[in-house]
């Protein structure tokens, strides 16, 4: 599979992983079985991937993320809570359209 690639702004890159490490602090249920110990290390590489990128600042950044990868922030976006207006939830859905019509399922 091919590795997805999207470009995301530096206000986008900073609320991807803050969401991300709190998630990752706070949800212990995600914890509960082998498949979400995938996602939760995907969660993780994908932290580290922009958190290395806002080393160094730019105003948009281009992220490649492995197929696991990409799937993990497709699970993350499913834990949105259902009001949908922010400008940021409504980025990520866009991310989670593309690699689900990226990935074809």
């Amino acid at each position: 599979m091919k590795k997805y690639k999207v470009t995301l702004t530096a206000e986008h890159c900073l609320y991807v992983r803050k969401w991300i490490e709190g998630t990752l602090s706070e949800d212990v249920n995600i914890r509960a079985n082998t498949a979400s110990l995938i996602t939760v290390a995907a969660l993780a590489e994908v932290a580290l991937v922009l958190r290395k990128k806002e080393v160094v600042y730019s105003r948009q950044y281009k992220i490649t993320l492995s197929p696991v990868q990409a799937f993990a922030l497709c699970f993350l976006y499913e834990t949105l809570p259902e009001d949908r207006t922010n400008h940021f939830i409504n980025r990520m859905m866009q991310i989670n359209n593309e690699i689900l019509q990226t990935y074809s399922i």
